[in-house]
């Protein structure tokens, strides 16, 4: 088994069995269709972006470089592109092996993709960007800043040779093609918490505030525990999808994330003020 694969499955599969155990222990509540429609939307929403982030991004970003008009160029799939200004560019080698040990910005699936802001054990600060941890293209740019490269890292340093320090210079700039996606997504959010603002005062006094098993309500309450709810709810999802906008400047498949987690957490909010305008059984 690869160490793709097997990184793959060490992520994928705890999370598979607490959906599973969550699906089969909450189930739906019947009794309000609309509520149900949510809660089920909101699993699948954040279940697909669950599996966007270990299993789509490593395809969809893979990385390829080459030399164009002056400049190192990265290209991270359909995520988006890097550019090194060659006039910046201090030094370049092969890195027998990158040992990434924090995630500062980013995304890391362990044997399969590395995408963002990590610290090394012994470059320290890397911006890295590879399918792999070895065989890979260290560039270090005048200011000190360290990029590692996958790709095929022994044909970009050949045509790096005797290159260094010639065309524009600048600093390196990540150009995300799917930013717009973490915007998208903080919209989404925003949506859902304003529909459930808008429906709050529709609420009787007294709602169900816990449910059993079987979504048979064990415990009423005033409507403001709901207000609580919705509260933290809003202020987790706000903080996640402004924090993924803010890391897609170093992360370029964030928002890829951002707008199923968004749609996710926002159904889930409301799901909690429309079981409230339900009836429940006696």
């Amino acid at each position: 088994m690869s160490s793709c694969a097997a990184g793959l499955i060490a992520l994928l599969l705890p999370g598979i069995i607490v959906f599973s155990v969550i699906a089969y222990v909450v189930g739906l509540p019947a009794w309000c269709p609309p509520g149900a429609v949510l809660i089920a939307g909101s699993w699948l929403a954040l279940g697909f972006g669950l599996f966007t982030a270990l299993v789509l991004l490593p395809r969809l970003c893979r990385v390829n470089t080459s030399i164009e008009d002056g400049y190192l160029v990265a290209r991270l799939g359909r995520c988006g592109v890097l550019r090194v200004p060659l006039g910046s560019v201090k030094e370049a080698r092969l890195l027998d092996r990158a040992r990434p040990v924090l995630r500062l910005a980013g995304t890391a699936v362990p044997g399969c993709y590395y995408s963002g802001l990590f610290r090394d054990s012994d470059l320290g600060k890397v911006r890295l960007y590879s399918e792999r941890l070895d065989n890979l293209l260290l560039v270090v740019t005048e200011d000190g800043e360290r990029i590692v490269l996958g790709g095929d890292a022994p044909k970009a340093l050949r045509e790096l040779e005797g290159r260094n320090g010639e065309g524009p210079r600048g600093r390196p700039v990540l150009e995300p093609r799917s930013r717009r996606l973490a915007a998208a997504a903080l919209g989404v959010f925003a949506f859902f918490t304003l529909a459930a603002v808008m429906l709050y005062p529709l609420l009787p006094d007294v709602v169900p505030v816990h449910y059993s098993g079987d979504w048979r309500p064990d415990k009423v309450g005033s409507k403001t525990e709901l207000l609580v709810i919705i509260t933290v709810v809003s202020a987790i999802g706000f903080a996640v999808t402004g924090v993924l906008y803010a890391f897609a400047k170093e992360d370029p498949g964030l928002p890829l994330v951002a707008l199923p987690l968004a749609l996710g957490l926002g159904m889930l909010m409301l799901s909690t003020v429309v079981l409230g305008l339900c009836t429940p059984p006696g």
